[in-house]
């Protein structure tokens, strides 16, 4: 399971990316403390922030965390799918650092 940080609205949080998603899941109890506003089938998400890019998420799932956060250092927040992942080119380099750049 591949965790980074991120941030969601300038919240600064634990995001999953998850290759296999096909959508960006929030937890709702997350989603109830920043007050996200409601949006069809889940919640949006103004600015997810990963490295130096952002994203709009029009419509993030509620899903809870919790059973994947026990041994982290924080809960996981989020988690990102393909809506998302998409938009995205990921390179991992272990002796560095991972590395978000937005695709055009």
């Amino acid at each position: 399971m591949l965790v980074v940080r991120g941030a969601v609205n300038g919240e600064p949080v634990l995001i999953q990316l998850d290759t296999g998603k096909s959508r960006t899941c929030v937890d709702p109890a997350f989603a109830a403390r920043l007050g996200l506003p409601p949006a069809p089938d889940g919640v949006s998400i103004r600015e997810l922030s990963l490295g130096g890019v952002s994203f709009l998420v029009s419509s993030a799932k509620r899903v809870s965390f919790s059973g994947i956060s026990q041994d982290l250092p924080e809960p996981i927040a989020v988690g990102i799918g393909s809506d998302v992942l998409a938009r995205l080119l990921l390179t991992v380099d272990y002796p560095g650092r991972l590395a978000f750049v937005a695709r055009r």
